[in-house]
């Protein structure tokens, strides 16, 4: 069932511990990122998706995201992208979108103390709602570069 209010970062990782280690009778991976998808935008959300990490009972740390539905949620709509063409469907490629968001995020940030700029924005923070780039078909936001002190397709 999906939250009705926005979930905790505990809740989350009670959540994947229950479906991974409980139900499938698996091993948490602490290399892993386990997203969690949900089919509704809850009320008090107030964000397009998170990430975060933590343990549970005597699981090793391991990453995290969240992301509600935001297929309908204009301040995360893929059409507002720098670029998006005004032709496409905009539900499917807003949830790539911030899955890619995150995903970056994850990556360059797992226990939300590594890389954030001086505003404390992470990679995909500085260019979220920026140049919009094709991939696979869909459309996503480009990412911080500090190579080039910019953003690009990563």
């Amino acid at each position: 069932t999906p939250p009705s209010s926005s979930p905790t970062t505990a809740s989350i990782l009670a959540e994947v511990y229950k479906v991974v280690v409980t139900n499938a009778k698996q091993s948490i991976d602490p290399k892993g990122l386990y997203m969690v998808f949900t089919s509704n935008y809850p009320s008090s959300a107030g964000y397009c998706a998170w990430h975060g990490a933590g343990s549970v009972s005597s699981s090793p740390t391991f990453t995290i995201a969240y992301q509600p539905f935001v297929g309908g949620v204009a301040g995360c709509a893929a059409s507002n992208l720098q670029g998006f063409p005004s032709t496409k469907s905009n539900a499917v490629d807003s949830v790539a979108n911030v899955a890619t968001h995150e995903i970056y995020e994850t990556v360059t940030d797992p226990l939300l103390n590594a890389w954030y700029d001086s505003k404390g924005a992470e990679i995909g923070d500085i260019c979220a709602l920026k140049t919009a780039v094709r991939v696979a078909g869909y459309y996503v936001q480009t990412e911080w570069d500090n190579s080039i002190s910019g953003c690009k397709l990563k």
